[in-house]
């Protein structure tokens, strides 16, 4: 999606608000590992140490986001954080499960988009019975392998591509609140960011190393695909890449690699709604629901809810904008932001205090997801209405 918004609000302003996005959302994800380390104290690692099936200890499964907006707001911050870090995995795995669902049903898999929908869930539930974090990201790093080859084929067709009509827009701010959702949506990693270092049960400096390393990486990459794709296509530039791809064998391919991509990337998008609800499960005092946690059936109903939620909404360009922009916008900037500022944890580790930067950041981390976020849910429902 990122050439079509980078087509909305030219090419410097994208790769500038891209690299932007990318160095706040790995901020943020900082500085909620800080604020997790002082809430947890001196327990974090024995609390977070891994069990013999490769997940994290009971006493802290699932909890990390529960614990801190706990100590920073209370009740109400854990209400008003859970609901919008649920909503975030699902919207992402729902766009998923909708592209995924819907290539088959194209493709002549299946008679209709709802018995589409209906059969891919069943099929992701199945694998999303994996436990293991590191067998998460065995399907990860397959999903990471066949989307190089979906780039590959934006690379070559790129290249073949038309000559434009029209000059490269450089600037145009007015395509920010369409820019912005998608945008958003393709750097945050925050919700399964938390799982992953929950389930360490380690010094937190290898993971904010490994966090920083991901993201300079990251922002590379998508703003070469934004650049590269806007200046192939110009503004004729589908909403999803491949849709601009000549149609033939190369199309059908790409299509089809993205659908498996992203079915293969839903487990570890889900992880933090699994942890989360399997967490309660097992807490609880009744011991029929404590033992439901280690049964097919959580991952199965949370699978299927987002089924309901891609056949409500069954276009994902707007399920991508919307969740970005409302979600993201909260999880990934807004409470990180107002969390650190309401707890002001300390440095972790070898990291240097720097309270002018961590809460200037902080601040800006709020301001932007709540002007970011808004105008976004604004431009994209204007644009569902049209």
């Amino acid at each position: 999606t990122l050439p079509w918004a980078t087509a909305q609000v030219g090419v410097v302003v994208s790769v500038v608000g891209l690299a932007l996005i990318a160095f706040l959302t790995q901020y943020a994800i900082r500085l909620l590992v800080r604020c997790l380390v002082a809430v947890n104290g001196a327990e974090l690692i024995a609390a977070t140490a891994p069990r013999s099936d490769g997940s994290a200890a009971t006493s802290s499964h699932g909890r990390s986001w529960e614990k801190i907006s706990e100590a920073a707001f209370g009740a109400p911050g854990v209400a008003i954080s859970l609901a919008f870090l649920v909503s975030a995995q699902l919207g992402v795995c729902a766009s998923y499960l909708a592209f995924f669902a819907t290539q088959l049903h194209d493709h002549g898999l299946f008679s209709s988009v709802r018995v589409a929908v209906l059969g891919s869930a069943a099929v992701i539930g199945v694998v999303c019975q994996l436990r293991r974090l590191q067998n998460v990201a065995l399907l990860s790093t397959a999903a990471l392998l066949v989307y190089s080859y979906v780039l590959a084929l934006s690379w070559y067709y790129g290249v073949q591509a038309p000559p434009r009509t029209t000059p490269l827009r450089l600037a145009d701010v007015g395509g920010v609140g369409a820019w912005f959702g998608p945008s958003i949506f393709a750097f945050e990693g925050i919700g399964p960011a938390i799982s992953v270092f929950e389930s360490l049960g380690s010094d937190p400096e290898p993971f904010a190393r490994v966090v920083t390393a991901a993201f300079s990486f990251n922002v590379v990459l998508y703003g070469a695909v934004a650049a590269l794709g806007y200046a192939a296509w110009g503004d004729g530039v589908a909403q999803v890449l491949i849709d601009s791809f000549p149609d033939g064998g190369g199309s059908t391919s790409a299509e089809l690699a993205l659908s498996i991509s992203l079915a293969l990337s839903y487990a570890i998008q889900m992880t933090p709604v699994f942890a989360l609800l399997e967490g309660r499960l097992e807490r609880s005092e009744s011991n029929l629901l404590a033992d439901l946690a280690s049964t097919p059936l959580p991952r199965l109903a949370v699978v299927f809810v987002t089924a309901l939620a891609a056949l409500a909404v069954p276009n994902m360009e707007q399920l991508v904008s919307l969740t970005g922009a409302v979600s993201f916008s909260a999880i990934g900037f807004v409470l990180p932001g107002l969390f650190f500022l309401r707890l002001k944890p300390p440095p972790v580790g070898r990291e240097p205090a720097r309270p002018r930067v961590d809460g200037f950041l902080s601040v800006l981390l709020v301001v932007l997801g709540v002007v970011g976020g808004t105008w976004g849910v604004i431009t994209t429902l204007a644009a569902i209405a049209e």
